[in-house]
């Protein structure tokens, strides 16, 4: 299949020289797919014509009642309604073995159209090792901020962390709160002044 890509001089482009996952699909009730380039079947892990016989909509493919396939009826119906060529947002792709890949779609929503639908061209990105990386910074984070507390639970002197504005209390340690002769919760949100220095100012 050939598409026109317009304005830039480029002309006809095959969707299978592109190097992502690419398909057009109508914008009907349950996203007819038109077509798909080979990047695109791949990724499923299906075969072309398996997909093809298998999943003749995106509804069958995610799933009828699926929260990803509505969300992505959402997000092109928002952005038809306001007047908007486009739509993104990321969705897990279902995978013939295996876990679901993440996926960012970039769907352009063209004037063409097809058995009265408009037809939406849509680039699949693989966004996996990204969401992945995204999740061990997360989890490293909360390792060395959980480390981190327990270091001042067992440190033996008084510590305490204030606002710097406000001057109100944000942690004290054990050790503090059996100086003050206070758990936690009566200091905690106070001023330090207050509670530490016996101040009001």
């Amino acid at each position: 299949m050939k598409i026109i890509i317009a304005g830039d001089g480029i002309g006809h482009l095959s969707l299978n020289s592109i190097k992502t996952g690419m398909l057009r699909y109508r914008l009907d009730d349950d996203l007819t797919i038109l077509e798909a380039n080979d990047r695109f079947y791949e990724s499923t892990g299906y075969p072309p014509e398996e997909f093809r016989r298998l999943f003749p909509s995106l509804r069958q493919y995610y799933g009828d009642g699926s929260a990803d396939f509505a969300s992505l009826k959402d997000s092109l119906a928002g952005a038809l309604e306001s007047g908007k060529p486009e739509a993104g947002l990321t969705l897990r792709l279902p995978v013939k073995e295996g876990p679901p890949l993440f996926t960012r779609i970039s769907a352009a929503i063209g004037e063409e159209t097809a058995d009265g639908s408009r037809v939406i061209l849509a680039v699949h990105t693989d966004v996996s090792d990204m969401l992945d990386l995204q999740r061990e910074t997360s989890r490293r984070y909360e390792e060395k901020a959980q480390g981190f507390e327990w270091m001042m639970e067992s440190y033996v002197g008084n510590i305490y962390i204030s606002d710097m504005e406000s001057y109100e209390l944000l942690y004290v340690n054990n050790t503090a709160c059996s100086t003050l002769g206070m758990p936690a919760e009566k200091v905690l949100g106070r001023k330090c002044y207050e509670v530490i220095q016996g101040r009001t100012s």
